[in-house]
C-alpha cells in the first residue's frame, strides 16, 4: 500500500533539490572575445599616441606631433610584439613556438586557438588601435598654431577616453555606478600619462 505523502516529505524533497549541484555552463561567444580584442586595441590606441602628441606639443612643432604620432601608430603593434617574442626568448622558446604560446595564454589558458581566429583577433586589435592613435592626432591636421591643435585633441581626447571607460563597464556587465567610475579612471589613466609625458618634454626643453 502506498504511504500517504505529507507535507513535511514535501518539504524535505524541495530541500534536497535546491541543495542538489547545479550544472554550471558557460557560453562564450565570438562577438564578446572580438569586443574584448577591441577594447584592448582602442584602449592602447587611444592612451599612448595622445600621451606622446602631449608631450610633443612642448616641443613647438606641428610637424614634430604628426610624424612622431604616426611612428607610435605604425611602429608600436611591431614594438609589443618584439617585446613578446624577447620575453619569451629569454626561456629559450623558438620564435616560431611563440606565437601559438601566447595565444594559449591569451584564450585563458582553455584551448588551442585557431588559426584563424588568431587573425582576426590580430586584425581587430590593430585596427582599434590604429583609430585609436588617430583621434588624438586629428586637430594637428588642421590648425597651425600647435596649442590650439593640442588644446582641442585635450578635449576631443577627454570626451572620448570617457565614452570608452563608460562603455567599456557597460558592455562587461558592470552596473551604472562602477561604469561611471570606469569612465573617471578611464580618464584618470589617460590625463595622467599626457601630463607626464608633457612635463617631461618641457622639463628637457628647459634644461637645453
Amino acid at each position: 500500500m502506498q504511504r500517504p505523502i505529507h507535507h513535511e516529505d514535501t518539504e524535505a524533497t524541495t530541500l534536497l533539490n535546491k541543495s542538489a549541484p547545479q550544472v554550471h555552463s558557460e557560453k562564450h561567444s565570438k562577438h564578446s572575445e572580438y569586443m574584448r580584442d577591441a577594447i584592448i586595441g582602442f584602449a592602447d590606441g587611444l592612451t599612448v599616441p595622445f600621451a606622446l602628441t602631449a608631450g610633443l606639443s612642448a616641443v613647438g612643432s606641428i610637424r614634430v606631433v604628426i610624424v612622431g604620432g604616426r611612428h607610435e601608430v605604425r611602429a608600436m603593434p611591431e614594438a609589443e610584439e618584439k617585446e613578446i617574442y624577447d620575453i619569451f626568448g629569454e626561456y629559450h622558446i623558438p620564435r616560431d613556438a611563440v606565437k601559438p604560446i601566447f595565444m594559449m595564454d591569451f584564450e585563458l589558458k582553455l584551448e588551442c586557438p585557431k588559426r584563424s581566429r588568431a587573425w582576426i583577433a590580430a586584425s581587430v586589435m590593430g585596427l582599434s588601435y590604429f583609430i585609436g592613435g588617430l583621434i588624438p592626432m586629428l586637430p594637428y591636421f588642421f590648425f597651425k598654431e600647435i596649442m590650439d591643435a593640442f588644446f582641442t585633441s585635450i578635449g576631443i581626447t577627454v570626451v572620448i577616453l570617457l565614452v570608452f571607460g563608460y562603455i567599456k563597464a557597460t558592455v562587461t556587465g558592470c552596473t551604472r555606478s562602477e561604469s561611471f567610475v570606469s569612465a573617471l579612471q578611464t580618464l584618470f589613466v589617460g590625463a595622467l600619462a599626457a601630463a607626464t609625458s608633457y612635463g617631461i618634454v618641457r622639463l628637457v626643453n628647459s634644461k637645453m
